[in-house]
């Protein structure tokens, strides 16, 4: 198995707070890693570095080169981003807690803004998408149970089901590593599962590879397989979920957990159809 992303020796400073302090960290093809850690841990600036959109600090000594490879392809080394790292990025789909949908447009719209990299840039400033584009944008949102509500704006549907819009236009995207900064922050306990099973599909069906920050615990116990925990900056914890017991949370945050309750969990989701839904895929068919 190949490593999907390889961080060397990462720090960041922002003025003078080290958000980051020499970070190194190894995540193989298809993984579902769980990124946690106390509030001001550098949990969402180490994403950002991830995704091309920090630039870290320059190395200190040439045998301790900061670099960020991304499928094996360098992203960025020693405060600098590669010449290819437009093209590197392409490969990366991120997820925000703000959903980053346009409300005004529908859900099918929406999704397929996710191929907009891929497809001729006039034909997705005039917004013209293919037969074959809009069938993928349809299955992708399948997938997350949502295929029923194509039709209806993206600004009519609930914190939960927006946020599995948004997973549905990654997947449109096409990119093999997803990475979802406080997806279930402002959700329901009810919508944060549904968006978490909707998370752990994509790593299971469709062999992404995922990481996911979160502040409950207990969802990075249910759904992902390991577990990298950040205090101050470093890494505190780096290991398979079963190995994160009680006692090291409560080193990690200093104070107790809330669980979730351990409900039986599928994969499959039961879509509440909408009045909208019908054989929508050739009466939108260019």
């Amino acid at each position: 198995m190949a490593q999907a992303i390889s961080i060397n020796n990462l720090s960041k400073t922002f003025g003078r707070v080290k958000a980051l302090d020499d970070v190194s960290i190894q995540i193989m093809e298809g993984e579902i890693v769980a990124l946690i850690g106390p509030s001001g841990s550098g949990k969402s600036t180490l994403l950002r570095h991830i995704a091309g959109l920090e630039i870290s600090d320059k190395s200190g000594a040439v045998n301790n080169v900061t670099e960020i490879n991304i499928n094996g392809q360098a992203l960025q080394a020693n405060g600098k981003l590669s010449k290819s790292a437009r093209r590197i990025r392409s490969g990366i789909g991120v997820i925000f807690q703000q959903f980053n949908l346009i409300n005004r447009l529908s859900v099918l719209t929406n999704v397929l803004i996710g191929s907009l990299g891929s497809i001729p840039r006039w034909r997705g400033s005039l917004g013209l998408f293919t037969r074959d584009e809009k069938r993928k944008a349809i299955l992708a949102l399948d997938s997350v149970g949502l295929k029923s509500f194509s039709f209806q704006r993206a600004g009519d549907l609930s914190g939960g089901q927006q946020q599995r819009v948004a997973i549905a236009s990654t997947l449109m995207q096409g990119a093999n590593i997803i990475l979802a900064d406080e997806p279930i922050a402002s959700l329901d306990p009810k919508s944060a599962k549904t968006v978490m099973k909707s998370l752990r599909k994509m790593g299971r069906k469709h062999g992404k590879t995922l990481v996911i920050t979160l502040h409950q615990v207990e969802y990075a116990r249910k759904y992902c397989k390991r577990v990298i925990a950040l205090v101050d900056g470093r890494v505190a914890f780096d290991s398979k979920v079963e190995d994160l017991s009680d006692e090291i949370l409560q080193k990690l945050y200093g104070t107790d957990f809330q669980e979730i309750d351990d409900e039986e969990d599928e994969d499959d989701f039961e879509e509440v159809v909408s009045p909208f839904d019908s054989t929508f895929i050739e009466s939108t068919a260019i």
